[in-house]
C-alpha cells in the first residue's frame, strides 16, 4: 500500500488518505516506512492517525551517496534489516 498509489505525479486526495488509514487499522498493520526520496509528512500522518508506527526508511530505486545504501547490495541488505527490526516488535 503506497499513500501516492502507482503514481508520484500527485498527491492522494484526504477520502484516499482515509481508505488507507482504514485498510492500516483493519489489517493490523504494525508498521508503515517512509520511502528515502519521499516527503515523509503524510506518512507520520498516515502512522499516527492509523497506530502503525513507523517502521523506518527503505531504499527504492535510488543509492545513496554514502552509507549504507550506497550499493545494490548494501541497499538489500539495509532493507532487510529495517524490515527484521521493525516487523520484529511486539
Amino acid at each position: 500500500m503506497a499513500p501516492q498509489g502507482l503514481s508520484t505525479e500527485r498527491e492522494p486526495s484526504a477520502a484516499e488518505v482515509a481508505a488507507l488509514i482504514t485498510q492500516i487499522r483493519n489489517a493490523k498493520v504494525k508498521a508503515v516506512f517512509m520511502e528515502n526520496i519521499k516527503d515523509a509528512r503524510l506518512l507520520k500522518q498516515i502512522a499516527d492517525e492509523s497506530g502503525a508506527h513507523i517502521g523506518g526508511t527503505l531504499y527504492s530505486d535510488a543509492l545513496s551517496a554514502s552509507g549504507p545504501a550506497s550499493t545494490f547490495t548494501g541497499l538489500f541488505e539495509y532493507n532487510l534489516d529495517t524490515l527484521y527490526q521493525a516487523l520484529s516488535r511486539p
